[in-house]
């Protein structure tokens, strides 16, 4: 099975590119207008923590 977006393990906690995300959920929002927002759930600039997806 294909990732959907892919996850980086390397680190303690596992976590995923935003811009992949972005894509794979096929935002309409552009993505400078689409990640400040995601910013108020905590998502911080160049990954995201798996476990913060719960919302969606």
């Amino acid at each position: 099975m294909d990732e959907l977006v892919k996850i980086n393990y390397e680190n303690q906690r596992p976590t995923l590119l935003d811009r992949d995300l972005h894509e794979a959920l096929e935002v309409k929002t552009p993505y400078d207008k689409w990640f400040p927002r995601m910013c108020e759930y905590e998502f911080e600039e160049g990954c995201i923590e798996p476990q913060k997806l719960e919302f969606i």
